[in-house]
């Protein structure tokens, strides 16, 4: 039902890179390539799987919308903002690792804003607050919410500014419905969506 993973390449390169550093620590072998040569060699095949199966999806759709007859120009999945496509796996992705720092400039200063924009403003943030938290374990109260604070100021107040009373992205106008839903390994979510559907007045939206 479902094609390779195209990241499978990926972890197994890093699993065995992963062993080869293992035996140059224990002596068993000796290091032939540089660390920052083996890092980089790992992220471009990351970008290139992550590239080559947007490639293969758009070509599933595609042979599947000709095989039923659909005629749609304006995809949504060929909406502006959704492109560069973020990938969910593996975890810890880094959208600024994947599509450099030009992305956040590109959200922040209404030239071209996405979703990997924003994905990527709010993994830095957090990166530097999960740091924050670890350097500011021992200091007292008032330190930390001014320090807190001054993060906001730097990583979020911004990407505030430049949308504030205004849509991010096109409103859509074709009389659908967006339901969000927050959860996390909840094990009744499926459950939540079939009765979601069994009870809308009008499930098609």
């Amino acid at each position: 039902m479902f094609g390779a993973n195209p990241l499978d390449p990926v972890m197994k390169d890093a699993n065995e890179e992963l062993g080869r550093m293992q035996g140059v620590l224990e002596g068993k072998q000796k290091n032939e390539k540089p660390m920052e040569h083996n890092k980089l060699d790992l992220h471009q095949q990351l970008v290139d799987a992550v590239q080559k199966e947007e490639d293969e999806k758009t070509k599933r759709k595609e042979a599947r919308k000709k095989e039923l007859g659909i005629v749609d120009d304006a995809a949504d999945e060929d909406a502006p903002h959704l492109k560069p496509h973020f990938p969910p796996l593996p975890p810890h992705t880094m959208s600024v690792d994947l599509f450099g720092e030009q992305i956040i400039t590109d959200t922040l200063s209404h030239n071209k804003p996405t979703m990997a924009g924003i994905i990527a403003i709010l993994q830095r943030f957090l990166q530097n607050l999960h740091q924050f938290l670890k350097d500011h374990r021992d200091s007292k109260a008032p330190t930390v919410i001014n320090e807190y604070f001054a993060l906001v100021t730097k990583y979020l107040v911004p990407f505030e500014e430049a949308y504030r009373d205004k849509p991010i992205f096109p409103i859509r106008e074709d009389g659908s419905i967006f339901m969000s839903l927050g959860a996390y390994r909840d094990h009744l979510l499926g459950e939540t969506l079939r009765q979601a559907f069994k009870n809308a007045a009008s499930p098609d939206k």
